[in-house]
C-alpha cells in the first residue's frame, strides 16, 4: 500500500483535520501530482488558516504547474500571518528565480539573511545570483 492510499483512508477518518488533509496532498507532492496535492492543500487552508505552512505548500504546488503571480499570492499569505517565517521569504526567492528575476529573487533571500544570518542554503542560494 502506498503512502498516499494510507493518507487517503486517514482523511476519510478524518475529513476536517488539517494536518490529515495536508499529509495527503504533501503525499501527493512526492509523487509529483501537482494538481491533486493543490486541491488537498487548499482543502487544508479553512481547516488551519493561521498556519503558515499551508500556505508555502499552496505556493510550490503552484510553482510547479507554472502559476507563478498565484503563487507569490500565497507565499505574500504566509508573510502576513508571520513576517519573520523565513519560509515564506525562501519561497519567493526561489520563485523569482523560476522567473529569471534574480534582483528580486537577491531581496528575498537577503531578507532571510536578516532574520537568520546563519541560513547557510539560502547563503549559497545568494552567492549564485552574483
Amino acid at each position: 500500500m502506498r503512502d498516499t492510499d494510507v493518507a487517503k483512508m486517514l482523511v476519510e477518518i478524518e475529513p476536517n483535520d488539517g494536518p490529515t488533509v495536508m499529509d495527503l496532498g504533501k503525499s501527493y507532492y512526492r509523487n509529483r501530482d501537482y494538481e491533486n496535492a493543490l486541491y488537498y492543500f487548499n482543502e487544508s487552508e479553512p481547516l488551519m488558516p493561521e498556519y503558515e505552512w499551508v500556505y508555502i505548500w499552496i505556493g510550490r504546488s503552484l510553482v510547479r504547474l507554472n502559476k507563478y503571480d498565484d503563487a507569490s499570492a500565497y507565499y505574500n499569505k504566509a508573510v502576513r500571518i508571520d513576517p519573520g517565517f523565513i519560509q515564506s521569504y525562501i519561497g519567493l526567492g526561489d520563485l523569482e528565480v523560476s522567473r529569471n528575476r534574480n534582483t528580486e529573487a537577491a531581496g528575498y533571500y537577503r531578507k532571510v539573511l536578516e532574520i537568520n544570518p546563519d541560513h547557510t542554503s539560502t547563503i549559497r542560494k545568494l552567492d549564485k545570483l552574483q
